[in-house]
């Protein structure tokens, strides 16, 4: 019986989708008379939730813009992800892991993303769960998302850990109470004696 638990964070852990996100938005932007810069994108977008940095990103919107925007977004996000990498040493990991604990995904991307980038890599029906951004009422920095995944297998935090690597996402998984491991993408960082490899 599976008694611990592997929450992981998508954009920037799982996938290095960075410049998936930015030319998606770049070109719906764009069809609102925005010009969206990289180092914008870089410094409030990554991690992010699309209600908290689009008007930042885009003050002149409205709130409806921002909202049509991000519609365009995901439908222009498959499109882009040619671009997308895989943490192919994560997924390495999660592989040996999954006999002995449950796997699911917690972020803030729509479901919509998620299962177009989870699909385009064959990973569709990889992870136990996926808790995205639609699912929570608090986004991270929240721990909600974490806590409504652990909720929903019966696991305490002390038998959960979680990769992340934004900011937001690492307060997130540290309120929630679990073991946290950093990930620096493609790198990941762990201690080599982790009990989950056990």
């Amino acid at each position: 019986m599976k008694r611990r638990l592997i929450l992981c964070d998508l954009d920037g852990t799982l996938y290095d989708t960075g410049s998936v996100n930015l030319d998606s938005y770049r070109r719906a932007l764009a069809e609102e008379g925005v010009v969206l810069e990289a180092g914008d994108f870089q410094k409030y977008g990554l991690g992010g939730h699309y209600r908290d940095f689009l008007p930042r990103l885009a003050p002149s919107l409205s709130r409806e813009s921002i909202e049509r925007v991000h519609q365009r977004k995901t439908e222009l996000y498959a499109e882009c992800l040619v671009r997308a990498r895989e943490n192919t040493r994560l997924f390495g990991r999660l592989e040996a892991l999954r006999e002995d604990c449950w796997l699911a995904i917690v972020t803030t991307a729509s479901r919509a993303c998620t299962s177009a980038l989870l699909a385009h890599f064959g990973r569709t029906g990889f992870f136990d769960l996926i808790v995205c951004g639609e699912d929570v009422r608090r986004r991270k920095p929240d721990p909600e998302g974490f806590l409504t995944a652990m909720a929903h297998f019966g696991v305490e935090a002390a038998n959960t850990t979680v990769y992340e690597d934004s900011p937001a996402g690492l307060a997130a998984a540290r309120a929630s109470g679990a073991r946290v491991l950093k990930v620096t993408f493609p790198d990941l960082d762990w201690d080599p004696a982790d009990p989950l490899t056990d």
